[in-house]
C-alpha cells in the first residue's frame, strides 16, 4: 500500500525485531505480525498471544510519559467495554527517533460497519460514551474536545481543496451551522476522540473493546457524539441519540466534526493509500447529508403553516413571520442548538424542529409531510416534553386539534 503520510518514517518487522532485542529482549523471540487495517497514526504489530507494539508514523513523543500511560488504568475499570493497559515503553534509539509503547492485546477484529447489527452497535457505543462521560477522574489531560472555532481555519483549508464537488455547499452549511451553535455549557467530560470503526473490536458480532486512545482527555463531548454518522445508518444514528440523549447544541457541533473529519479524510487519502478510511469518509458525508435533506424536507413543508414563507435551510437562525407574538425559526436552526428567543408557547412551526428544547409535540403537518417516516423527528422521546404538565398543555392549546382536548404523550412515531 502506498504511504499514507509524504513524510512518515519507514516502520517494518525487521525495525520492531531490532528495538525488542535492544531493550526488551524477553519478548524479542515471540511471534511478531502487522495488524491491519493500518492505523494513521500508529503502525501496530501483535507481538505473541499478549501484546502489541505501537510506534508512531510520524511526529512521535519525544518525552517518556504519554496520556495513554498515566490515564488507561484508571479509566479501565469504570467503562463496559475493554481497553488496553500499558505494559513497557520503548526508548528512543539510534533506528527510532520517538518513544514507543507496548499494551496489553485486545482480542477481537476491526470489520466493516455493514457486517454488524447497526442499531444494536449504537446502543453498546452509547453506553460506552455515557460511561466515560461520567467517569470523574480529575486532572485529566485536554483531549480532542476544543471548540470548533479553533478548527476553523481547518476546515477552510480541506474545503479549498474540496471545491468542485457537488457536496461541498452543503458540508460548509452544515459547518456554519455547527460553529454558531452554543458551545459545550459543563464542565470538561472525558472522551475518547477518535471512535471510528477502526478503534472498535468485535467478537461474536458485538463491539466488545475500543483501542487507540491518543486522542483521550477532558473536554466537550461533541468530538464522541460524532459516531452516530459513522455507523452508516440514519437509523443507528437515531437509535444512539436515543440511547444517549444529547442536546441540540452539542448534536449540531457533532455535525460539525463529522463535516471536518470526512472532508479533511477525502481530501488528505486516496483509495490507494488508505481506502478503508477514504471509504469510511464517503459514509459519514452520505448520512451526514442525507440528514440535512430530510430536514430540508421538513422546511419545505412548513411553507404555509403559519401562513409565512418557508424558513431559509443552511442558516444558524432564521426568524420568519408566524402570526402576531409569534415567530418561527427556521429548521436547519436546531443544527446550531438555538434557543427560542420568542413566546413561552411557540406555534407548530416553531417547535418542530427536531430536538428542539421548545419541542412540545409532533404537529400533524409534519406527519403529514412524511408519510414514510417512523421514527420521533425529535429523536428524544424517552424525555419528549409533549408529556410534561403546562408544555403539553400548552401544545394541546397551539396546534390544530381543538382546543382544551387532552394531549398526546409522544410515541415515538410520526402520523399516529
Amino acid at each position: 500500500m502506498a504511504k499514507m503520510h509524504a513524510d512518515e518514517r519507514e516502520i517494518d518487522e525487521g525495525l520492531v525485531r531490532r528495538l525488542l532485542a535492544e531493550q526488551f529482549p524477553a519478548w524479542a523471540s515471540l511471534p511478531l505480525r502487522r495488524v491491519e487495517p493500518a492505523g494513521t497514526v500508529n503502525a501496530v504489530f501483535r507481538l505473541g498471544e499478549g501484546l502489541s507494539v505501537r510506534l508512531p508514523r510520524r511526529d512521535g513523543p519525544a518525552a517518556p510519559e504519554s496520556k495513554e500511560t498515566r490515564w488507561l488504568p484508571h479509566l479501565a475499570p469504570r467503562l463496559p467495554l475493554e481497553i488496553p493497559h500499558p505494559v513497557a515503553q520503548g526508548r528512543p534509539n539510534p533506528d527510532y527517533p520517538w518513544f514507543w509503547d507496548i499494551h496489553t492485546w485486545v482480542e477481537g477484529e476491526v470489520v466493516a460497519v455493514e457486517s454488524l447489527d447497526a442499531v444494536r452497535a449504537a446502543r453498546d457505543l452509547a453506553a460506552f460514551v455515557a460511561a466515560l462521560q461520567r467517569v470523574t477522574l480529575p486532572g485529566g489531560p485536554p483531549g480532542r474536545g476544543i471548540p470548533l472555532a479553533e478548527h476553523d481555519a481547518d476546515f477552510r483549508y480541506w474545503l479549498a481543496r474540496f471545491d468542485g464537488d457537488p457536496r461541498a455547499q452543503a458540508v460548509q452549511a452544515v459547518w456554519e451551522a455547527a460553529r454558531a451553535a452554543p458551545p459545550w455549557p459543563g464542565p470538561p467530560v472525558w472522551h475518547h476522540g477518535d471512535l471510528d470503526a477502526r478503534n472498535w473490536l468485535v467478537r461474536d458480532g458485538r463491539i466488545r473493546g475500543v483501542i487507540d486512545w491518543g486522542e483521550m482527555g477532558m473536554g466537550d463531548p461533541a468530538c464522541d457524539v460524532m459516531v452516530a454518522w459513522k455507523l452508516h445508518a440514519p437509523a443507528a444514528r437515531d437509535a444512539f441519540r436515543e440511547a444517549l440523549p444529547t442536546d441540540s447544541a452539542t448534536w449540531a457541533r457533532a455535525q460539525g466534526w463529522v463535516a471536518l473529519q470526512a472532508v479533511g479524510a477525502l481530501v488528505y487519502y486516496t483509495p490507494a493509500n488508505n481506502p478503508v478510511l477514504y471509504h469510511e469518509a464517503q459514509r459519514w458525508l452520505a448520512v451526514l447529508l442525507g440528514e440535512r435533506a430530510e430536514i430540508a424536507g421538513a422546511a419545505d413543508a412548513m411553507g404555509g403553516a403559519c401562513g409565512g414563507p418557508a424558513p431559509v435551510v443552511g442558516r444558524a437562525v432564521d426568524l420568519q413571520p408566524c402570526g402576531p407574538g409569534r415567530a418561527a425559526r427556521g429548521v436547519f436552526g436546531y443544527l446550531a442548538g438555538t434557543r427560542s428567543s420568542g413566546p413561552r408557547r411557540p406555534c407548530s412551526v416553531h417547535r418542530a424542529g427536531a430536538g428542539f428544547p421548545e419541542h412540545l409535540g409532533h404537529p400533524p403537518w409534519l406527519a403529514a409531510a412524511n408519510p414514510g417516516r417512523t421514527r420521533c423527528p425529535c429523536r428524544q422521546r424517552a424525555r419528549c416534553p409533549s408529556s410534561q404538565g403546562t408544555r403539553a398543555e400548552a401544545w394541546a392549546q397551539s396546534d390544530s386539534r381543538p382546543r382544551g382536548s387532552p394531549p398526546r404523550r409522544c410515541t415515538g412515531i410520526w402520523g399516529r
